[in-house]
Protein backbone atom coordinates (compact mmCIF):
# COMPACT_ATOMS: atom_id res chain seq x y z
CA UNK A 1 0.00 0.00 0.00
CA UNK A 2 1.99 3.33 -0.92
CA UNK A 3 1.10 6.64 0.58
CA UNK A 4 -1.00 8.19 -1.73
CA UNK A 5 -3.62 5.37 -1.04
CA UNK A 6 -3.73 6.25 2.61
CA UNK A 7 -7.11 7.74 4.23
CA UNK A 8 -6.88 11.63 4.25
CA UNK A 9 -9.42 12.64 7.07
CA UNK A 10 -11.71 15.67 6.97
CA UNK A 11 -12.04 18.88 8.75
CA UNK A 12 -13.82 18.86 12.61
CA UNK A 13 -17.89 19.18 12.46
CA UNK A 14 -18.62 21.85 14.36
CA UNK A 15 -22.53 21.38 16.38
CA UNK A 16 -24.11 24.38 17.59
CA UNK A 17 -26.41 23.64 20.58
CA UNK A 18 -27.84 27.20 21.77
CA UNK A 19 -24.93 28.98 23.40
CA UNK A 20 -22.89 25.54 22.99
CA UNK A 21 -20.69 24.70 20.55
CA UNK A 22 -19.58 21.11 19.41
CA UNK A 23 -16.46 20.04 17.96
CA UNK A 24 -17.58 16.93 16.83
CA UNK A 25 -14.50 14.26 16.67
CA UNK A 26 -13.06 12.90 13.30
CA UNK A 27 -13.46 9.18 14.12
CA UNK A 28 -17.14 10.37 15.00
CA UNK A 29 -17.44 11.95 11.16
CA UNK A 30 -19.64 10.68 8.51
CA UNK A 31 -16.76 9.73 6.49
CA UNK A 32 -15.00 6.58 6.85
CA UNK A 33 -11.54 5.20 5.48
CA UNK A 34 -11.40 3.31 2.83
CA UNK A 35 -11.52 -1.06 2.88
CA UNK A 36 -7.99 -2.23 2.46
CA UNK A 37 -9.25 -3.95 -0.88
CA UNK A 38 -9.91 -0.69 -2.37
CA UNK A 39 -6.89 0.58 -1.30
CA UNK A 40 -4.66 -2.35 -2.35
CA UNK A 41 -6.44 -1.67 -6.08
CA UNK A 42 -5.15 1.63 -5.98
CA UNK A 43 -1.88 1.79 -8.70
CA UNK A 44 1.42 2.10 -7.43
CA UNK A 45 3.07 5.27 -8.96
CA UNK A 46 6.97 4.42 -9.78
CA UNK A 47 9.09 5.19 -7.08
CA UNK A 48 12.39 3.52 -8.04
CA UNK A 49 14.38 3.86 -11.68
CA UNK A 50 14.07 1.28 -14.37
CA UNK A 51 16.88 2.62 -16.40
CA UNK A 52 19.03 -0.49 -17.00
CA UNK A 53 22.83 0.64 -17.77
CA UNK A 54 24.70 -1.70 -20.26
CA UNK A 55 28.20 -2.14 -21.67
CA UNK A 56 27.79 0.53 -25.09
CA UNK A 57 29.00 -2.63 -27.01
CA UNK A 58 29.55 -5.90 -25.89
CA UNK A 59 30.65 -7.79 -28.81
CA UNK A 60 33.33 -5.47 -29.62
CA UNK A 61 37.11 -5.88 -29.12
CA UNK A 62 38.11 -4.74 -25.88
CA UNK A 63 34.19 -5.08 -24.21
CA UNK A 64 34.16 -9.10 -24.39
CA UNK A 65 33.62 -10.50 -21.02
CA UNK A 66 35.83 -13.27 -20.41
CA UNK A 67 36.02 -14.75 -16.57
CA UNK A 68 33.65 -12.11 -15.26
CA UNK A 69 35.99 -9.02 -16.31
CA UNK A 70 36.37 -7.11 -20.14
CA UNK A 71 39.31 -7.99 -22.12
CA UNK A 72 40.62 -4.60 -22.70
CA UNK A 73 42.82 -2.78 -24.77
CA UNK A 74 46.26 -2.56 -25.95
CA UNK A 75 46.63 0.69 -25.05
CA UNK A 76 44.97 0.16 -21.45
CA UNK A 77 47.47 -2.41 -20.81
CA UNK A 78 50.43 -0.39 -21.83
CA UNK A 79 48.87 2.93 -19.65
CA UNK A 80 49.22 0.23 -16.44
CA UNK A 81 52.17 -0.85 -17.02
CA UNK A 82 53.70 2.89 -17.88
CA UNK A 83 51.63 3.87 -14.62
CA UNK A 84 53.35 1.31 -12.70
CA UNK A 85 56.58 1.70 -14.10
CA UNK A 86 57.00 5.05 -12.84
CA UNK A 87 55.39 4.74 -9.58
CA UNK A 88 57.16 1.24 -8.87
CA UNK A 89 55.26 -0.24 -6.30
CA UNK A 90 52.83 2.49 -5.72
CA UNK A 91 52.37 2.31 -8.93
CA UNK A 92 51.93 -1.29 -9.07
CA UNK A 93 49.15 -1.69 -5.83
CA UNK A 94 47.03 1.91 -7.43
CA UNK A 95 46.50 0.07 -11.01
CA UNK A 96 46.17 -3.49 -9.83
CA UNK A 97 43.56 -2.77 -6.87
CA UNK A 98 41.92 -0.02 -9.10
CA UNK A 99 42.04 -2.28 -12.75
CA UNK A 100 38.49 -3.03 -14.33
CA UNK A 101 39.47 -5.09 -17.22
CA UNK A 102 42.01 -8.12 -18.27
CA UNK A 103 44.26 -5.56 -19.68
CA UNK A 104 44.74 -3.66 -16.39
CA UNK A 105 45.38 -6.02 -14.50
CA UNK A 106 47.80 -7.56 -16.69
CA UNK A 107 49.51 -4.10 -17.30
CA UNK A 108 49.90 -3.49 -13.92
CA UNK A 109 51.93 -6.99 -12.93
CA UNK A 110 54.05 -6.34 -16.37
CA UNK A 111 54.86 -3.02 -14.89
CA UNK A 112 55.36 -4.69 -11.66
CA UNK A 113 57.75 -7.17 -13.12
CA UNK A 114 60.03 -4.66 -15.01
CA UNK A 115 60.58 -3.00 -11.98
CA UNK A 116 61.83 -5.94 -10.03
CA UNK A 117 63.86 -6.37 -13.32
CA UNK A 118 65.66 -2.36 -12.60
CA UNK A 119 66.50 -2.97 -9.00
CA UNK A 120 68.20 -6.18 -10.35
CA UNK A 121 70.08 -4.30 -12.67
CA UNK A 122 70.82 -1.60 -10.06
CA UNK A 123 72.73 -3.46 -7.32
CA UNK A 124 74.53 -6.00 -9.75
CA UNK A 125 75.68 -2.45 -11.23
CA UNK A 126 77.06 -1.75 -7.46
CA UNK A 127 79.22 -5.00 -7.59
CA UNK A 128 80.78 -4.04 -11.35
CA UNK A 129 83.18 -1.40 -9.96
CA UNK A 130 86.36 -0.86 -12.60
CA UNK A 131 89.55 -1.99 -12.29
CA UNK A 132 92.36 -0.33 -10.29
CA UNK A 133 89.98 1.55 -7.72
CA UNK A 134 91.58 -0.40 -4.73
CA UNK A 135 94.72 1.46 -5.36
CA UNK A 136 93.07 4.95 -5.44
CA UNK A 137 91.00 3.79 -2.08
CA UNK A 138 95.01 2.29 -0.55
CA UNK A 139 96.68 5.55 -1.36
CA UNK A 140 93.43 8.07 0.00
CA UNK A 141 95.67 8.88 2.90
CA UNK A 142 98.58 10.13 1.17
CA UNK A 143 96.85 12.81 -0.98
CA UNK A 144 98.31 11.47 -4.03
CA UNK A 145 98.23 8.37 -6.22
CA UNK A 146 101.29 6.60 -7.31
CA UNK A 147 103.20 8.15 -10.44
CA UNK A 148 103.94 5.84 -13.67
CA UNK A 149 107.66 4.64 -13.50
CA UNK A 150 109.75 3.83 -16.05
CA UNK A 151 112.17 1.50 -14.08
CA UNK A 152 113.01 0.36 -10.47
CA UNK A 153 115.36 2.70 -9.68
CA UNK A 154 112.85 5.40 -10.37
CA UNK A 155 110.58 4.13 -7.61
CA UNK A 156 112.94 4.55 -4.84
CA UNK A 157 112.84 8.21 -3.93
CA UNK A 158 109.33 7.76 -4.08
CA UNK A 159 108.82 4.98 -1.86
CA UNK A 160 111.37 6.54 0.68
CA UNK A 161 108.96 9.71 0.62
CA UNK A 162 106.19 7.73 1.41
CA UNK A 163 107.50 5.07 3.52
CA UNK A 164 105.76 6.38 7.01
CA UNK A 165 102.35 5.18 5.36
CA UNK A 166 100.60 2.29 6.76
CA UNK A 167 99.98 0.37 2.75
CA UNK A 168 98.89 -3.19 2.23
CA UNK A 169 97.57 -4.29 -1.23
CA UNK A 170 95.24 -6.79 -2.39
CA UNK A 171 97.66 -9.05 -2.98
CA UNK A 172 99.74 -9.01 0.06
CA UNK A 173 100.23 -12.26 1.83
CA UNK A 174 98.67 -12.00 5.66
CA UNK A 175 95.38 -11.99 7.45
CA UNK A 176 92.46 -11.02 5.96
CA UNK A 177 90.24 -8.30 8.47
CA UNK A 178 87.11 -8.74 9.58
CA UNK A 179 85.40 -5.69 7.73
CA UNK A 180 86.79 -6.72 4.48
CA UNK A 181 85.52 -10.43 5.00
CA UNK A 182 82.18 -8.90 5.64
CA UNK A 183 82.31 -6.80 2.34
CA UNK A 184 83.00 -10.08 0.82
CA UNK A 185 80.02 -11.56 2.11
CA UNK A 186 78.00 -8.96 1.42
CA UNK A 187 78.66 -8.70 -2.30
CA UNK A 188 78.12 -12.42 -2.96
CA UNK A 189 74.72 -11.74 -1.02
CA UNK A 190 73.67 -8.55 -2.68
CA UNK A 191 74.83 -10.74 -6.30
CA UNK A 192 72.06 -13.41 -5.32
CA UNK A 193 69.72 -11.15 -4.55
CA UNK A 194 70.26 -8.94 -7.98
CA UNK A 195 70.05 -12.40 -9.49
CA UNK A 196 66.54 -13.30 -7.71
CA UNK A 197 65.17 -10.37 -8.49
CA UNK A 198 65.13 -10.35 -12.03
CA UNK A 199 64.23 -13.77 -12.12
CA UNK A 200 60.83 -12.85 -10.43
CA UNK A 201 60.53 -9.94 -12.76
CA UNK A 202 61.13 -12.02 -15.68
CA UNK A 203 58.61 -14.21 -14.82
CA UNK A 204 56.03 -12.27 -13.60
CA UNK A 205 56.45 -10.01 -16.95
CA UNK A 206 56.50 -13.42 -19.43
CA UNK A 207 53.59 -14.76 -17.58
CA UNK A 208 51.39 -11.23 -17.94
CA UNK A 209 52.28 -10.99 -21.74
CA UNK A 210 51.55 -14.33 -22.17
CA UNK A 211 48.22 -13.68 -20.35
CA UNK A 212 47.38 -10.81 -22.32
CA UNK A 213 48.04 -12.60 -25.82
CA UNK A 214 45.74 -15.85 -24.78
CA UNK A 215 42.72 -12.86 -23.54
CA UNK A 216 42.95 -11.17 -26.62
CA UNK A 217 42.98 -14.83 -28.36
CA UNK A 218 39.77 -16.53 -26.70
CA UNK A 219 38.13 -13.22 -27.62
CA UNK A 220 39.37 -13.15 -31.19
CA UNK A 221 38.03 -16.44 -31.63
CA UNK A 222 34.62 -15.97 -30.07
CA UNK A 223 33.96 -12.65 -31.96
CA UNK A 224 35.15 -14.72 -35.33
CA UNK A 225 32.77 -17.30 -34.51
CA UNK A 226 29.65 -14.95 -34.06
CA UNK A 227 30.63 -12.99 -37.18
CA UNK A 228 30.09 -16.71 -39.15
CA UNK A 229 27.37 -17.56 -37.47
CA UNK A 230 25.96 -14.06 -38.42
CA UNK A 231 27.34 -14.38 -42.01
CA UNK A 232 25.53 -17.72 -42.37
CA UNK A 233 21.72 -16.34 -41.12
CA UNK A 234 22.18 -13.68 -43.30
CA UNK A 235 22.62 -16.37 -46.59
CA UNK A 236 20.29 -18.81 -45.66
CA UNK A 237 17.04 -16.26 -44.37
CA UNK A 238 15.36 -13.72 -46.51
CA UNK A 239 15.89 -10.09 -46.69
CA UNK A 240 12.76 -8.52 -45.26
CA UNK A 241 10.40 -11.23 -43.98
CA UNK A 242 7.51 -10.60 -41.91
CA UNK A 243 8.11 -11.03 -38.02
CA UNK A 244 5.31 -14.07 -37.75
CA UNK A 245 7.16 -15.54 -41.16
CA UNK A 246 10.42 -15.49 -39.88
CA UNK A 247 9.61 -17.19 -36.43
CA UNK A 248 8.18 -20.00 -38.69
CA UNK A 249 10.86 -20.32 -41.33
CA UNK A 250 13.58 -20.38 -38.21
CA UNK A 251 11.65 -23.14 -36.12
CA UNK A 252 10.42 -25.24 -38.89
CA UNK A 253 6.89 -24.38 -38.51
CA UNK A 254 5.91 -23.16 -41.44
CA UNK A 255 2.52 -25.04 -42.82
CA UNK A 256 1.40 -25.93 -39.52
CA UNK A 257 -2.17 -26.12 -38.42
CA UNK A 258 -2.49 -24.20 -35.33
CA UNK A 259 -4.02 -26.79 -33.88
CA UNK A 260 -0.49 -29.14 -34.56
CA UNK A 261 1.52 -25.81 -33.42
CA UNK A 262 -0.01 -25.64 -30.33
CA UNK A 263 0.64 -29.95 -30.43
CA UNK A 264 4.46 -29.40 -31.05
CA UNK A 265 4.55 -26.86 -28.39
CA UNK A 266 3.21 -29.16 -25.53
CA UNK A 267 5.16 -32.09 -26.42
CA UNK A 268 1.98 -33.85 -28.17
CA UNK A 269 3.38 -34.28 -31.55
CA UNK A 270 2.78 -37.26 -33.45
CA UNK A 271 4.66 -40.21 -32.70
CA UNK A 272 3.27 -43.29 -34.27
CA UNK A 273 4.59 -46.61 -34.72
CA UNK A 274 3.19 -47.74 -38.01
CA UNK A 275 5.74 -51.03 -38.68
CA UNK A 276 3.62 -51.22 -41.96
CA UNK A 277 5.65 -48.58 -43.72
CA UNK A 278 8.87 -50.84 -43.94
CA UNK A 279 7.33 -51.50 -47.90
CA UNK A 280 6.99 -47.67 -47.90
CA UNK A 281 10.87 -47.48 -46.68
CA UNK A 282 12.10 -49.90 -49.42
CA UNK A 283 9.79 -48.75 -52.38
CA UNK A 284 11.63 -45.22 -51.78
CA UNK A 285 15.14 -46.82 -51.29
CA UNK A 286 14.72 -48.83 -54.29
CA UNK A 287 13.46 -46.71 -57.10
CA UNK A 288 11.03 -47.68 -59.63
CA UNK A 289 11.68 -51.35 -60.09
CA UNK A 290 14.75 -52.74 -59.91
CA UNK A 291 14.83 -54.66 -56.08
CA UNK A 292 17.13 -56.89 -56.93
CA UNK A 293 19.82 -54.57 -58.39
CA UNK A 294 19.59 -52.42 -55.09
CA UNK A 295 21.05 -55.20 -52.75
CA UNK A 296 24.57 -54.10 -54.02
CA UNK A 297 24.21 -50.46 -54.30
CA UNK A 298 22.30 -50.52 -50.73
CA UNK A 299 23.90 -52.68 -48.03
CA UNK A 300 21.25 -51.68 -45.99
CA UNK A 301 18.59 -53.88 -46.51
CA UNK A 302 18.20 -57.12 -43.71
CA UNK A 303 19.70 -60.27 -46.13
CA UNK A 304 21.44 -63.07 -44.69
CA UNK A 305 24.53 -64.15 -46.66
CA UNK A 306 24.03 -67.69 -45.53
CA UNK A 307 20.49 -67.94 -46.92
CA UNK A 308 20.46 -66.92 -50.63
CA UNK A 309 17.16 -68.97 -50.82
CA UNK A 310 15.37 -66.67 -48.16
CA UNK A 311 16.80 -63.84 -49.44
CA UNK A 312 15.32 -64.75 -53.03
CA UNK A 313 12.13 -65.26 -51.37
CA UNK A 314 11.99 -62.07 -49.56
CA UNK A 315 13.05 -59.75 -52.72
CA UNK A 316 10.63 -61.46 -54.85
CA UNK A 317 7.86 -60.69 -52.28
CA UNK A 318 9.12 -56.93 -52.38
CA UNK A 319 9.40 -56.58 -55.83
CA UNK A 320 5.57 -57.96 -56.49
CA UNK A 321 4.50 -55.63 -53.53
CA UNK A 322 5.76 -52.68 -55.55
CA UNK A 323 4.48 -53.60 -58.54
CA UNK A 324 0.88 -53.50 -57.30
CA UNK A 325 1.09 -50.62 -55.45
CA UNK A 326 2.68 -49.32 -58.90
CA UNK A 327 -0.48 -51.00 -61.03
CA UNK A 328 -2.81 -49.71 -58.18
CA UNK A 329 -1.34 -46.21 -58.36
CA UNK A 330 -1.71 -46.10 -62.21
CA UNK A 331 -5.22 -46.61 -62.20
CA UNK A 332 -6.24 -43.74 -59.58
CA UNK A 333 -6.69 -46.22 -56.59
CA UNK A 334 -3.51 -46.38 -54.61
CA UNK A 335 -4.53 -45.31 -50.93
CA UNK A 336 -4.52 -41.78 -50.28
CA UNK A 337 -1.07 -41.84 -47.92
CA UNK A 338 0.58 -43.64 -50.56
CA UNK A 339 -0.56 -41.00 -52.99
CA UNK A 340 -0.16 -38.00 -50.71
CA UNK A 341 3.91 -39.22 -50.49
CA UNK A 342 4.69 -39.63 -53.78
CA UNK A 343 5.08 -35.96 -54.09
CA UNK A 344 6.62 -34.72 -51.07
CA UNK A 345 9.39 -37.83 -51.73
CA UNK A 346 10.02 -36.27 -54.95
CA UNK A 347 11.08 -32.86 -54.27
CA UNK A 348 13.35 -33.76 -51.57
CA UNK A 349 16.66 -34.32 -51.83
CA UNK A 350 20.38 -35.19 -49.84
CA UNK A 351 23.00 -33.30 -50.84
CA UNK A 352 26.56 -32.51 -49.10
CA UNK A 353 26.17 -29.43 -46.17
CA UNK A 354 28.32 -26.55 -46.06
CA UNK A 355 28.46 -23.83 -43.62
CA UNK A 356 25.67 -22.06 -45.08
CA UNK A 357 23.78 -24.57 -43.50
CA UNK A 358 24.75 -23.86 -40.09
CA UNK A 359 21.40 -21.99 -38.87
CA UNK A 360 19.18 -25.00 -40.36
CA UNK A 361 21.00 -27.56 -38.60
CA UNK A 362 20.47 -25.46 -35.44
CA UNK A 363 16.89 -25.53 -35.75
CA UNK A 364 16.65 -29.27 -37.14
CA UNK A 365 18.23 -30.24 -34.15
CA UNK A 366 15.82 -28.14 -31.76
CA UNK A 367 13.14 -29.47 -33.14
CA UNK A 368 14.18 -33.34 -32.76
CA UNK A 369 15.98 -32.70 -29.35
CA UNK A 370 13.35 -34.03 -26.90
CA UNK A 371 13.78 -37.43 -28.50
CA UNK A 372 12.72 -37.26 -31.49
CA UNK A 373 10.18 -34.54 -30.98
CA UNK A 374 10.50 -30.84 -30.42
CA UNK A 375 12.15 -29.17 -27.52
CA UNK A 376 11.28 -25.81 -28.46
CA UNK A 377 10.55 -23.79 -25.22
CA UNK A 378 12.53 -26.46 -23.25
CA UNK A 379 15.77 -24.62 -23.06
CA UNK A 380 16.93 -20.91 -22.37
CA UNK A 381 19.76 -21.24 -24.97
CA UNK A 382 18.05 -22.89 -27.92
CA UNK A 383 21.59 -23.18 -29.79
CA UNK A 384 23.01 -26.22 -27.15
CA UNK A 385 21.84 -29.04 -28.81
CA UNK A 386 23.37 -28.18 -32.34
CA UNK A 387 26.35 -26.88 -30.64
CA UNK A 388 27.00 -30.20 -29.50
CA UNK A 389 25.54 -33.19 -31.54
CA UNK A 390 25.24 -30.68 -35.50
CA UNK A 391 27.18 -27.64 -36.47
CA UNK A 392 31.01 -29.19 -35.24
CA UNK A 393 30.49 -31.75 -38.25
CA UNK A 394 30.18 -28.92 -40.81
CA UNK A 395 34.11 -27.51 -39.69
CA UNK A 396 35.98 -29.73 -37.17
CA UNK A 397 38.53 -32.94 -38.43
CA UNK A 398 37.68 -36.28 -39.63
CA UNK A 399 33.99 -34.96 -40.45
CA UNK A 400 31.23 -35.79 -42.99
CA UNK A 401 27.65 -34.08 -43.18
CA UNK A 402 24.89 -34.62 -45.68
CA UNK A 403 21.23 -32.76 -45.42
CA UNK A 404 17.83 -33.33 -46.95
CA UNK A 405 16.71 -30.17 -48.65
CA UNK A 406 13.42 -29.52 -49.99
CA UNK A 407 14.20 -28.80 -53.78
CA UNK A 408 11.21 -25.86 -54.09
CA UNK A 409 11.70 -24.19 -50.77
CA UNK A 410 15.12 -24.84 -50.04
CA UNK A 411 14.16 -25.73 -46.88
CA UNK A 412 16.27 -28.23 -44.92
CA UNK A 413 14.07 -30.59 -42.94
CA UNK A 414 16.66 -33.46 -42.25
CA UNK A 415 20.68 -34.21 -41.78
CA UNK A 416 23.14 -36.76 -40.79
CA UNK A 417 26.01 -36.02 -39.93
CA UNK A 418 29.23 -38.28 -38.73
CA UNK A 419 33.08 -39.32 -38.25
CA UNK A 420 35.39 -41.60 -39.98
CA UNK A 421 37.70 -41.45 -37.01
CA UNK A 422 35.86 -40.80 -34.26
CA UNK A 423 39.13 -40.65 -31.70
CA UNK A 424 40.74 -37.98 -33.94
CA UNK A 425 37.43 -36.25 -34.00
CA UNK A 426 36.67 -35.93 -30.24
CA UNK A 427 40.64 -34.69 -29.39
CA UNK A 428 39.99 -31.99 -31.90
CA UNK A 429 36.67 -30.60 -30.09
CA UNK A 430 37.71 -31.26 -26.83
CA UNK A 431 40.83 -28.78 -27.10
CA UNK A 432 39.76 -26.39 -30.18
CA UNK A 433 35.76 -26.48 -29.82
CA UNK A 434 34.24 -27.13 -26.17
CA UNK A 435 36.32 -25.00 -24.64
CA UNK A 436 35.75 -21.41 -26.76
CA UNK A 437 32.17 -22.50 -25.73
CA UNK A 438 32.44 -23.11 -22.39
CA UNK A 439 33.98 -19.64 -21.73
CA UNK A 440 31.24 -18.16 -24.49
CA UNK A 441 28.43 -19.25 -21.75
CA UNK A 442 30.19 -18.58 -18.86
CA UNK A 443 28.79 -15.14 -18.96
CA UNK A 444 26.55 -14.41 -15.68
CA UNK A 445 28.00 -18.24 -14.21
CA UNK A 446 24.62 -19.56 -15.52
CA UNK A 447 25.55 -22.55 -14.30
CA UNK A 448 25.07 -20.95 -11.13
CA UNK A 449 21.79 -19.52 -11.62
CA UNK A 450 19.31 -21.86 -9.44
CA UNK A 451 16.72 -20.53 -11.98
CA UNK A 452 18.36 -22.01 -15.07
CA UNK A 453 16.76 -25.21 -16.84
CA UNK A 454 17.85 -28.60 -16.23
CA UNK A 455 18.35 -28.84 -20.18
CA UNK A 456 20.87 -26.05 -20.80
CA UNK A 457 22.26 -27.28 -16.98
CA UNK A 458 23.19 -30.66 -19.13
CA UNK A 459 24.80 -28.87 -22.12
CA UNK A 460 26.94 -26.43 -20.18
CA UNK A 461 28.35 -29.22 -18.11
CA UNK A 462 29.11 -31.14 -21.22
CA UNK A 463 30.74 -27.95 -22.48
CA UNK A 464 33.16 -28.02 -19.75
CA UNK A 465 33.74 -31.70 -18.64
CA UNK A 466 33.80 -32.77 -22.24
CA UNK A 467 36.33 -35.63 -21.24
CA UNK A 468 33.26 -37.11 -19.14
CA UNK A 469 31.37 -37.60 -22.38
CA UNK A 470 33.77 -39.55 -24.87
CA UNK A 471 32.36 -42.29 -26.83
CA UNK A 472 32.39 -46.14 -24.98
CA UNK A 473 35.69 -48.28 -25.48
CA UNK A 474 33.01 -50.87 -26.88
CA UNK A 475 31.88 -48.98 -29.38
CA UNK A 476 35.74 -47.47 -30.71
CA UNK A 477 36.02 -51.57 -30.48
CA UNK A 478 33.09 -51.97 -32.46
CA UNK A 479 33.83 -49.18 -35.22
CA UNK A 480 35.55 -46.02 -35.37
CA UNK A 481 33.09 -44.29 -37.51
CA UNK A 482 29.80 -43.01 -36.03
CA UNK A 483 27.09 -40.57 -37.11
CA UNK A 484 24.06 -38.57 -35.81
CA UNK A 485 20.94 -38.47 -37.94
CA UNK A 486 17.88 -36.29 -37.56
CA UNK A 487 14.76 -36.08 -39.88
CA UNK A 488 11.65 -33.46 -38.92
CA UNK A 489 8.43 -35.25 -37.82
CA UNK A 490 6.54 -34.36 -41.31
CA UNK A 491 9.43 -35.80 -43.35
CA UNK A 492 9.74 -39.23 -41.06
CA UNK A 493 8.38 -42.70 -42.29
CA UNK A 494 8.73 -41.90 -45.88
CA UNK A 495 11.83 -43.86 -46.39
CA UNK A 496 14.57 -40.95 -46.05
CA UNK A 497 16.28 -41.68 -42.81
CA UNK A 498 17.15 -45.04 -44.65
CA UNK A 499 18.65 -43.00 -47.88
CA UNK A 500 20.17 -40.77 -45.33
CA UNK A 501 22.21 -43.99 -43.24
CA UNK A 502 22.69 -45.38 -47.03
CA UNK A 503 24.38 -42.27 -48.14
CA UNK A 504 26.64 -42.14 -45.00
CA UNK A 505 27.57 -45.78 -45.39
CA UNK A 506 28.90 -45.51 -48.73
CA UNK A 507 31.09 -42.50 -47.41
CA UNK A 508 32.10 -44.39 -44.90
CA UNK A 509 32.79 -47.21 -47.98
CA UNK A 510 35.14 -45.08 -49.53
CA UNK A 511 36.87 -44.07 -46.76
CA UNK A 512 37.64 -48.00 -46.38
CA UNK A 513 35.22 -48.73 -43.13
CA UNK A 514 33.23 -52.22 -42.81
CA UNK A 515 30.56 -50.43 -39.80
CA UNK A 516 29.42 -47.83 -38.03
CA UNK A 517 27.25 -47.42 -34.87
CA UNK A 518 24.73 -44.51 -33.09
CA UNK A 519 23.81 -43.61 -29.67
CA UNK A 520 20.24 -43.35 -28.75
CA UNK A 521 17.86 -41.31 -26.42
CA UNK A 522 16.87 -43.84 -23.78
CA UNK A 523 13.32 -42.53 -24.58
CA UNK A 524 13.37 -42.82 -28.05
CA UNK A 525 12.19 -46.57 -28.47
CA UNK A 526 10.62 -45.66 -32.06
CA UNK A 527 14.17 -44.32 -32.92
CA UNK A 528 15.46 -47.75 -31.78
CA UNK A 529 13.04 -50.09 -33.40
CA UNK A 530 13.77 -48.09 -36.84
CA UNK A 531 17.49 -48.84 -35.89
CA UNK A 532 16.89 -52.29 -35.67
CA UNK A 533 14.66 -52.91 -38.92
CA UNK A 534 17.01 -51.25 -41.12
CA UNK A 535 19.52 -53.77 -39.82
CA UNK A 536 21.48 -52.23 -36.60
CA UNK A 537 22.01 -54.79 -33.60
CA UNK A 538 22.78 -53.92 -30.11
CA UNK A 539 26.23 -53.42 -29.68
CA UNK A 540 28.40 -56.32 -27.18
CA UNK A 541 29.40 -54.45 -23.82
CA UNK A 542 27.25 -51.69 -24.21
CA UNK A 543 23.65 -50.85 -23.58
CA UNK A 544 20.26 -51.21 -25.46
CA UNK A 545 21.25 -47.03 -26.66
CA UNK A 546 24.25 -48.23 -28.39
CA UNK A 547 23.42 -49.47 -31.54
CA UNK A 548 26.00 -50.90 -33.99
CA UNK A 549 25.93 -51.65 -37.80
CA UNK A 550 28.04 -53.73 -40.18
CA UNK A 551 28.26 -53.88 -43.55
CA UNK A 552 31.18 -55.04 -46.65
Amino acid sequence: MHLLAQWAPTAPTRVQEGDNTYLVPEDAGNDAPPSYQSAQADAVPPYWETTVHAPFSPDSAGEMIIDSLPTGSVFSFLWNMLVSISFQFVGFLLTYLLHTTHAARLGSRAGLGITLIQYGFALRSKLDDPAGDWAQESWRNSGQAPPPFTTGGDSNPFVNEHRGFNYTSPSSAGPIPDDQAYSWVGDATTEWLSFFLMTVGWFILLTSLLGFWRVKRWERGILASQRESSAAAQSSTPRNPAVVSRIEQVFGLRGMSRVELLRQGFGFGRNQNQDDDESGLLRAEMGEGRVVGATTQHPLLPLDPNNPENNRVMLQAIENEHRLRNELRNAGLASPRARSSTPAEMSLAIRKATEADTEALFRVCLLTADAGKSAVGLFDFPELPGLTFAVPYLTRKATFAYVLEEEDTKEVVGYVVGSHDTPQYEEDVIQNWFPIHAIRYRYGSPLNNPDIKSGDKWYLQRFNNPIEHKSLDCNLAFSHAHIHINVLDKHQRKGWGRRMIAKAVEHLKEKGLDGLWVGTDPRNEPGRRFYKRIGFRNIEGGDENQLGLKFC
